[in-house]
């Protein structure tokens, strides 16, 4: 479950917030740092996490397939994150996305199949009525499953597909 759990946290940085990574130390940020690159404003890195791209991309392929990695990293405008210069750093596109208010955590799983090299988990999140929104326990009004696939990979498992429930 550390697998996915991992996911769960790197994912919420390509889809909710790309400045905030789990366990790192913004302390001291400067968000003027910034680097312009086909029109899009990237904003560098400067937690203590990683050392530049290189770190930031073997970090995630420890945890995604490449082809995941790189759909999670494609936007309408860019990648959220790029690494250039001879120094290779690491910029991100700053800004918040939101997420779904309605969501109770409390999430269910159950393994679907198990084959040579993929495991298939269904996920069920649960949602409360828009009126419930900020209430305490609320009641689940609807449900929502969603697929998470295992791919066996030379080294060990990663995550090649995966979705927020919020």
């Amino acid at each position: 479950w550390a697998l996915v759990d991992r996911a769960q946290e790197l994912i919420r940085v390509f889809q909710v917030d790309s400045s905030v990574f789990p366990g790192d130390d913004r302390t001291g940020y400067d968000f003027t740092k910034v680097q312009e690159l086909d029109g899009v404003t990237y904003t560098l890195y400067q937690g203590t996490l990683y050392q530049g791209w290189e770190d930031f991309y073997q970090d995630m392929l420890s945890v995604f397939t490449v082809e995941l990695f790189e759909k999670l990293n494609r936007s309408e405008d860019g990648g959220t994150f790029a690494g250039w210069g001879s120094e290779r750093k690491l910029y991100f596109q700053d800004g918040a996305r939101g997420t779904n208010l309605s969501y109770l955590s409390g999430d269910r799983y159950t393994l679907d199949a198990q084959y040579d090299n993929f495991i298939h988990l269904s996920r069920y999140s649960f949602y409360c009525a828009p009126e419930d929104m900020g209430k305490e326990n609320p009641e689940p009004f609807s449900m929502k499953r969603s697929e998470i696939v295992l791919h066996q990979t030379p080294a060990c498992y990663r995550v090649e597909e995966y979705s927020l429930p919020y």
